[in-house]
């Protein structure tokens, strides 16, 4: 069973000592009656979860980059494999990068306001979380596909922080290439330029009481950008794509994914209209890390 250790300086339950641990049955304590068929799994608020039969995974022969680094028209299983296979098993297409090995976990249509589009969810590569791809058309050998590679912004992508642009740029960005014949949009996990969101929300309050975006991430300890983009590339080579037209104001991300042989044709600026919250943002982000932003 899991323990309970008390973190503030009072006493804990039933006037132990602080840092006391103690026993929790979550069964007793749980509001919740527990259901025919399941346990629970040892830790407070951990899924339990169960495998329910599915419709098999349709058969695609899309090109895939496989483990040797050749392209492929049977780089997933076959169809007498795949009626045998749940829906949740991964599909075989794999990319190396670095020694990582980066997978295409499963895809899906999405339809979206923006228009329809698959998604392509991918894991591995190095990085902890899940990566995701928004496909639009047929990008697979197309050349100079217009593509934006979008690190996860949680408070700006679902919660409309004007405290920065991501969610404006993921907008733009979703509008254009829903236009377009096709497009890619890289969906990377990489909250708070890779720190992760509480470390994210620490550099807010920093900020708060004066420090810009840098000088709060490196007052927690952190490089300024710690994002990467090496699998990012790697993605783009799975689903096809060798030379991009590439949506950003970052440099940077020109340069990484030209490193790992992505080739970029264009830049096509993204810029937003500021806002009084993220004027200073936006400034430091041209001033420290050299955003082409007028």
């Amino acid at each position: 069973m899991p323990a309970v250790r008390t973190t503030d300086g009072s006493r804990g339950p039933r006037g132990r000592e602080p840092g006391r641990r103690r026993e929790v049955d979550a069964r007793a304590e749980s509001p919740l009656p527990r259901r025919r068929g399941t346990r629970l799994a040892g830790r407070v608020g951990e899924r339990v979860l169960r495998r329910v039969p599915l419709p098999p995974v349709p058969a695609p022969h899309p090109r895939v980059l496989t483990r040797r680094g050749g392209w492929t028209r049977n780089g997933f299983p076959s169809a007498n494999l795949q009626a045998r296979l749940a829906i949740w098993t991964p599909l075989v297409a794999t990319a190396i990068q670095d020694g990582a090995e980066l997978i295409l976990v499963n895809r899906a249509g999405l339809p979206t306001r923006y228009g329809s589009f698959r998604i392509v969810s991918f894991a591995g590569g190095g990085q902890e979380g899940e990566h995701v791809a928004l496909v639009k058309g047929r990008v697979a050998g197309a050349r100079d596909v217009l593509v934006r590679v979008h690190s996860e912004c949680l408070t700006g992508d679902v919660f409309g922080s004007r405290r920065c642009d991501c969610g404006e740029q993921l907008d733009a960005a979703l509008r254009r290439i829903g236009k377009a014949p096709r497009g890619v949009l890289l969906y990377l996990a990489q909250e708070g330029r890779g720190i992760g969101i509480s470390n994210k929300v620490a550099a807010y309050h920093l900020q708060d009481h004066g420090l810009d975006t840098v000088e709060a991430n490196e007052a927690l300890g952190f490089p300024a950008d710690s994002r990467t983009y090496e699998f990012a590339a790697a993605m783009l080579r799975i689903l096809g794509v060798r030379s991009v037209r590439l949506m950003t104001n970052n440099p940077r991300k020109i340069s990484e994914l030209q490193r790992y042989g992505i080739k970029v044709s264009k830049r096509i600026p993204l810029e937003v209209q500021a806002n009084p919250a993220n004027r200073r943002y936006l400034r430091t982000k041209r001033e420290k890390f050299a955003h082409l932003i007028d």
